[in-house]
């Protein structure tokens, strides 16, 4: 009997990530929890019912290129869409008599989908940059020089 265990899930970062490497082999590791939005319908006295949200988080972890490609490109507040597998790790608290499970989703693939959401007073204060880090400002004022040919 074949067996399926995927999961897809879309939420934003709780903090920024930061990549580790495992002592035995130096792999690169990135361990990282996204916050997902779950919405439900409350149910109001006069039997109306409303759309409310609740927020749960996921661990997640990448390895080796993938853990990389996150710790590069991904931010605290950054959205994401990603790919992979649940698995369950068990782990003993001294004290303790039963182990404790830990379930987290190992990262197969992962996909930009949008920017974290911006406050105005932030946008007023940083001139705006594009990819590459030059001001868009200048290239504004630079194109609208009509000495320019193009």
């Amino acid at each position: 009997m074949n067996a399926m265990n995927q999961v897809t899930i879309m939420g934003r970062l709780t903090a920024t990530p930061e990549l580790h490497f495992t002592r035995a082999s130096g792999l690169p590791v990135c361990t990282f929890y996204l916050a997902v939005d779950r919405p439900y319908r409350k149910v109001v006295v006069a039997g109306a019912a409303e759309q409310e949200k609740e927020t749960d988080f996921f661990r997640i972890v990448a390895w080796r290129s993938v853990a990389e490609f996150v710790c590069k490109y991904f931010d605290k507040g950054d959205q994401m869409l990603l790919s992979g597998a649940l698995r369950n790790s068990k782990y003993q608290v001294e004290g303790e008599e039963k182990p404790r499970i830990q379930t987290e989703i190992v990262v197969k693939e992962i996909f930009f989908t949008g920017s974290k959401p911006k406050s105005d007073e932030m946008a007023q204060d940083q001139p705006v940059k594009s990819l590459s880090g030059v001001d868009l400002a200048e290239f504004e004022e630079l194109c609208a020089n009509e000495d320019v040919p193009f």
